[in-house]
């Protein structure tokens, strides 16, 4: 009996000891890797830059007492022409808390497990970069305590040197219409809508980018700028067209009406552009910046659908016959736009000189967007007798407001409304709803 209690009490003092062992045992913390996008830099006298973020997780509990130590791997390869590093690091001391600045080359202790980096990519080089960094935790009870270090995973750096200023998107949405009165007892409305679905490939070019002029080492837009944009469309839309419409009626029914025309919604394939310069107003904390400009917007539509066609309002079916084969929609106006947020909205820029101004060339995505202006579409003429002009008023409030999580390319859902008309003319409403798919753009690289 003894022997027996002797080997249950040694097996209690084993267990006891690995569970405890276990339990201190540190888990070494996660260096995120990071993919980033930098422009070419033309000349050593460019002063281009991207902003990183390397950041450490951890599964274990900290304190704040807890270092961190940044280190960049092979750090020999980060250097310059005139032998400074292309990478620097800005975090607080761990001692004093004074913001400091190293190299690459050297370590970088703090508090933090998130530090901000600016890097500078090789001079004439359109190559991508790729480069590591790990981290080091210190873990100790105290500021006095000894450190029990232990380090991370190397993780991966990549930059991706690119153009500047492009963003594809293709714009999907349904675009439904309304017709401007519903037919009865011989009444054909004088606008036909309908609901139907729109396809849009746009390339958007920023051919002047927001910039200023750096004066007492400011860094980043804190004053009023400018931007230009061209943005080149082409897919299939919906617009109104003069047709004549005729109702089809019942068999038996012996009384038709007659003819009459009409502007009726109808699908065409669009190619045009967009050139808009707007005043960018200062940033707000949360990196939105708001533009207020001009635009001038210009496409060449031609019909696709049948020179004949029915097509149903309210009870109604009616035989649509088209006047024409081809028409140009022209738009003059105001535009206000509100950017999205994103974290890395300024996160590049790029200076052509020392003295020249600095330019910040992240094409950013809409929040919202409001158009009004002056409209002229010739797809109309000939309905003058309805008191439908060719030259209307439009006003145009698109919104896209919620980015898909998880979605490459900044995805985002889209809702709008769009409103044409004029003095004594019947209005033209539309309903737009759908998806921006930005999806070719992250699979290009732009």
């Amino acid at each position: 009996m003894r022997a027996a209690a002797t080997g249950v009490c040694l097996l209690s003092l084993i267990l006891t000891g690995s569970a405890t062992a276990f339990a201190q045992s540190p888990h070494p913390p996660i260096a995120q890797p990071i993919t980033a996008s930098s422009l070419y830099r033309g000349d050593a006298t460019w002063v281009v830059t991207t902003t990183i973020f390397p950041t450490a997780t951890d599964t274990d509990q900290t304190n704040s007492s807890t270092l961190w130590t940044f280190r960049f791997l092979n750090a020999e390869a980060l250097k310059d022409l005139d032998g400074s590093m292309r990478v620097a690091c800005t975090f607080p001391d761990p001692a004093t808390g004074a913001i400091v600045t190293r190299g690459a080359n050297q370590d970088m202790t703090t508090k933090q497990a998130k530090i901000s980096c600016v890097y500078h990519p090789q001079v004439k080089s359109d190559k991508d970069e790729a480069f590591k960094y790990e981290v080091t935790r210190c873990d100790r009870k105290d500021d006095q305590t000894p450190c029990s270090n232990v380090t991370s995973a190397p993780a991966d750096v990549t930059i991706t040197v690119k153009s500047e200023g492009l963003r594809w998107e293709i714009t999907t949405n349904a675009n439904q219409s309304v017709s401007s009165d519903a037919p009865a007892a011989g009444n054909i409305p004088n606008t036909i809508g309908k609901t139907t679905q729109d396809v849009m490939l746009s390339l958007d070019w920023v051919f002047r980018s927001p910039q200023y002029l750096p004066r007492h080492g400011e860094q980043s837009v804190n004053a009023t700028t400018f931007d230009g944009h061209f943005v080149f469309r082409t897919g299939l839309t919906t617009k109104a067209e003069a047709v004549t419409a005729t109702p089809l009626v019942a068999a038996g029914d012996t009384t038709p009406m007659p003819p009459a025309p009409s502007a009726a919604s109808q699908r065409h394939f669009s190619t045009g552009g967009e050139l808009n310069y707007n005043l960018v107003l200062p940033s707000t904390g949360t990196g939105s910046f708001l533009e207020i400009g001009g635009l001038a917007r210009g496409t060449l539509d031609a019909d696709v659908e049948g020179t004949a066609t029915n097509q149903e309002a309210a009870t109604q079916i009616f035989k649509l016959v088209r006047n024409g084969n081809a028409s140009y929609t022209a738009e003059v106006g105001v535009r206000a736009t509100l950017k999205q947020y994103h974290e890395d909205m300024f996160a590049m820029s790029v200076q052509r000189g020392e003295g020249e101004a600095v330019e910040h060339p992240k094409n950013s995505d809409d929040f919202v967007t409001a158009e009004f202006g002056y409209q002229r579409n010739t797809g109309v003429a000939g309905l003058e007798s309805l008191g439908i002009s060719q030259n209307r008023y439009f006003l145009r409030v698109v919104a896209t407001p919620i980015e898909l999580p998880n979605v490459p390319g900044h995805t985002k859902p889209m809702i709008g409304v769009q409103l044409s008309g004029g003095s004594g003319q019947p209005k033209e409403v539309k309903i737009l709803y759908g998806v921006d798919l930005s999806i070719i753009r992250a699979a290009l690289g732009l």
